[in-house]
C-alpha cells in the first residue's frame, strides 16, 4: 500500500432553523423537510442508537469558543437526524399568536423529558434551561442548484419562503397594525416588517432580499421571542458542489460568489442574534465571513466525532438486540473501518447498519450485501480520472496510483473548485494538484479513511462496500 500526505480535511456544518412543530393543540407544519425523523426514531426503530448526549455537549455551560461550527461527513453519518434532533429538542412551540406554550407540556418535552429512556432525560438542569426555549431556523440547501443562477435563486427564495410560511403568528403583525395597538415607532418597525414578508410571500424580492432574508427572519424571530435564536443549515456545500459537477468554472466562480454573499450576510449579519449556528455537508467547502467558524473534519480528533457514525459498543449492542445476526467483525468488514485520526477504534457507517438489521427483519436472512452507494456525482468524477486506468484486481487500490503520495487538502477554496470543474467538464490534462483535490474529494465523501492509528500519512478503503463501490465507477 503506497504512502499518501495526511492533512486534517475540515469539516463544515450548516445549520437551519424553523419553530417547532408542536402537540395537537397546536397547529402542526408536515415534516417535509425531515425525511430522516428523531422522533420517528426512537418510537419505531429497534436500531435506535442515543445521540443525545450531543446536546449535553453543544449546550453544557462550557460551550465551544464561537457561536458557528461546521461539521462534514460522508453521507449516511447521521447529520440530518442529529439536526432534527437539536431541532425538536431546542424550538420554543407556540400558538397561532406567537405565544409560548409551557414547555412542560410540550412534544419537545414528551420526546426528552424524564419519561422518556435516553440519555439527557437525566440531566434535569440541561431540560430546565434549554429544552424548548430557542427560536429556531432550519434550512436544507439539497435539490437548489439550477442551470442558471437565476434558477437557483429562484429555488432558494422558494426554500427560505418555506421558513417564513411555518412562523404562522407573522400574519398577526399586519393584523395588530391594522388595530392600532401598536406605538408610533413599533408600528414603524413593523410596517418595515410586513412589508419584507409581504415581498418574500409574493416572489418580488431581489438579489440583495434573498441574500438578508434569513438574517432578517432572526432579527424577527429574536424580537418576537426575546430569546437569542439558533440557524441550522444542512447540505450548505451541496448547491457549489452541484455546480462544480454540472457547470463550467466560469459558471462556479459566479455561484460561488452569490452563495458566499448569503452565507456572509446571514452569519455577519446575525452574529448578535444567534445563539448557535451549526452548519452541516459532506465537503468541507471555505466560506469567507468576518465571523471566525469553528471548523470540524471527518474523522479529526474532536469531541463531535463521536457523534456522527456508530461506533464498536454502539453496534455490539444493536447485535445484541438482533440475535442469529453476523458477527461484529463482518460487520466492521462491510460497513466499519473508518477510524478517527489517533485512534484504534472504528467507525461505522450507520445509514449501512441500519439496512443491513431492517434486510434481516424484513428477509429473515442474516447474509451481509455490501450494496454500493452508487453517486452519480463521484462517478463521474472517478471515469474522468481514472479513464485511462485498467482496473487490475489482483493488485487493488495500488494498481491505480503507484507509489504517489498525495495531500489531503483541509478546505475546498473557489479556485480549487473552479479547477475540478475545469477538468471534470472538460478535456484539461490532469496535474499533481488535480489528483490532490481528487483524493480530497473521495476521502471527505467516505471512500478511503488511514488503516490504522499508527499510520496517519496512509489512506486505504475503509471497507468492503467502498471497495465493491468504486469497482463499479470503473465498470
Amino acid at each position: 500500500m503506497p504512502s499518501f500526505q495526511w492533512s486534517i480535511s475540515i469539516s463544515m456544518f450548516l445549520i437551519s432553523a424553523t419553530i417547532s412543530d408542536a402537540q395537537s393543540t397546536t397547529k402542526n407544519i408536515p415534516n417535509t423537510d425531515h425525511p430522516t425523523d428523531f422522533e420517528n426514531l426512537t418510537k419505531t426503530s429497534t436500531c435506535f442508537v442515543d445521540k443525545t448526549p450531543l446536546l449535553e455537549t453543544l449546550f453544557s455551560d462550557s460551550p465551544h469558543d464561537h457561536r458557528i461550527i461546521s461539521i462534514t461527513t460522508p453521507r449516511g453519518f447521521g447529520r440530518t437526524t442529529n439536526l432534527d434532533m437539536i431541532r425538536r429538542f431546542a424550538s420554543i412551540e407556540t400558538d397561532s399568536q406567537g405565544t409560548r406554550r409551557n414547555k412542560f407540556i410540550s412534544s419537545a418535552y414528551h420526546i426528552f423529558g424524564p419519561q422518556a429512556n435516553l440519555s439527557i432525560s437525566r440531566n434535569d438542569l440541561l431540560i430546565q434551561d434549554h429544552l424548548g426555549m430557542y427560536p429556531v431556523i432550519y434550512l436544507d440547501l439539497s435539490n437548489v442548484t439550477a442551470p442558471s443562477i437565476r434558477e437557483t435563486m429562484q429555488n432558494l427564495h422558494e426554500r427560505i419562503k418555506q421558513s417564513y410560511q411555518r412562523c404562522e403568528w407573522l400574519e398577526n403583525k399586519k393584523l395588530r397594525m391594522s388595530q392600532n395597538t401598536i406605538g408610533i415607532l413599533e408600528h414603524s418597525k413593523h410596517k418595515s416588517d410586513w412589508k419584507f414578508i409581504s415581498k418574500m410571500m409574493k416572489n418580488l424580492v431581489n438579489v440583495v432580499d434573498i441574500q438578508n432574508s434569513i438574517s432578517k427572519l432572526i432579527q424577527m424571530l429574536v424580537e418576537q421571542f426575546q430569546h437569542k435564536a439558533i440557524l441550522l443549515i444542512d447540505n450548505y456545500d451541496a448547491p457549489l458542489m452541484d455546480a462544480v459537477y454540472h457547470q463550467s468554472n466560469n459558471s462556479v466562480g459566479r455561484f460561488y460568489e452569490f452563495f458566499n454573499a448569503f452565507f456572509s450576510s446571514t452569519l455577519d449579519d446575525s452574529v448578535n442574534d444567534t445563539e448557535l449556528v451549526i452548519l452541516t455537508g459532506r465537503h468541507p467547502v471555505s466560506i469567507k465571513t468576518q465571523t471566525e467558524i469553528d471548523f470540524y473534519s471527518f474523522l479529526s480528533d474532536h469531541d463531535l466525532s463521536q457523534f456522527f457514525g456508530f461506533n464498536e459498543a454502539q453496534v455490539q449492542h444493536l447485535l445484541d438486540l438482533n440475535p442469529g445476526s453476523v458477527s461484529i467483525q463482518e460487520l466492521r468488514n462491510n460497513f466499519g473501518g473508518y477510524l478517527i485520526n489517533g485512534s484504534s477504534t472504528p467507525l461505522y457507517n450507520p445509514s449501512s447498519v441500519y439496512e443491513y438489521f431492517h434486510s434481516i427483519r424484513a428477509q429473515n436472512q442474516t447474509e451481509i450485501s455490501s450494496t454500493p452507494l452508487y453517486d452519480p456525482q463521484i462517478h463521474k468524477l472517478v471515469k474522468r480520472f481514472m479513464s485511462n486506468v485498467t482496473w487490475q484486481q489482483d493488485k487493488g487500490i495500488e494498481g491505480y496510483w503507484g507509489d504517489r503520495s498525495f495531500e489531503i487538502i483541509p478546505r475546498f477554496d473557489v479556485d480549487q473548485l473552479e479547477r475540478i470543474a475545469s477538468v471534470i467538464n472538460g478535456s484539461e490534462s490532469i496535474t499533481g494538484s488535480d489528483l490532490d483535490m481528487y483524493f480530497s474529494i473521495l476521502f471527505v465523501n467516505g471512500y478511503f479513511t488511514h488503516p490504522n492509528d499508527t499510520a496517519p500519512d496512509v489512506i486505504a478503503f475503509p471497507n468492503l462496500q467502498m471497495m465493491t463501490t468504486f469497482q463499479q465507477y470503473l465498470n
